[in-house]
């Protein structure tokens, strides 16, 4: 099953935000979105997220219609990385591990993880027991966002969606996260607009105003 989103608007007020949008994202496929600010993306994502309805056309997740989802349950598919990502005051481990209902991730099943989006050089630094302030001031922006990612990886959801994660993280990791992500069999949706990360993407969409152009590509890797 498929992410199809099939002729959607958006109206806030006397704004068209989105007018008449359609897309099919497939398992496997890494999709990006890039817009200028408030032309839609944001309101796109929330949709998916059932955070706002849409005013026409239809959103369907895995052959079910948006609006008929009960919203725990559709939460429960998606992961969410924002540019600004929570860290609490406690260890890296616990920071990682937040929110994760699978009480029996080990140490080395977070080291593995770090491995293959080439992060592991970060946790070889910190540590997992290194304890961590309110907002991660301890850390640099790059190394919040790498926690986050790797939250949101070992969620282990069939759908991540990644709202400008890669803003403040090194060339090196971005690639190497990436590689790794688009060899995941999931559903994974990215605003950016880094040309590096495009790059990686076998989709993407420019949106421009009310008016979206699709284009696709292969991966060079």
């Amino acid at each position: 099953m498929d992410i199809v989103m099939d002729h959607l608007s958006k109206r806030f007020g006397e704004k068209e935000v989105i007018k008449d949008f359609s897309i099919r994202m497939k398992e496997g496929c890494v999709t990006s979105i890039m817009a200028p600010s408030g032309w839609g993306k944001t309101t796109l994502l929330r949709r998916l997220l059932k955070l706002y309805e849409y005013s026409e056309g239809n959103l369907l997740l895995f052959g079910q219609e948006v609006k008929e989802c009960n919203n725990s349950s559709l939460r429960s598919q998606i992961s969410y990385v924002p540019q600004e990502n929570m860290i609490f005051p406690g260890s890296v481990r616990q920071n990682i591990l937040f929110g994760n209902r699978n009480d029996h991730i080990s140490d080395a099943q977070i080291y593995d993880i770090f491995s293959k989006i080439g992060a592991n050089d970060f946790l070889d630094l910190v540590g997992l027991d290194t304890s961590l302030t309110e907002n991660g001031t301890n850390l640099s922006g790059g190394q919040r966002q790498i926690i986050a990612i790797a939250r949101a990886i070992l969620y282990d959801k069939p759908i991540m969606i990644l709202d400008e994660a890669f803003a403040s993280i090194d060339i090196k990791y971005t690639s190497s996260v990436l590689n790794y992500l688009a060899q995941s069999e999931k559903y994974i949706i990215i605003v950016s607009h880094s040309d590096n990360v495009l790059k990686k993407c076998s989709k993407f969409i420019v949106m421009n105003s009310t008016v979206h152009k699709q284009e696709s590509f292969e991966s060079k890797g």
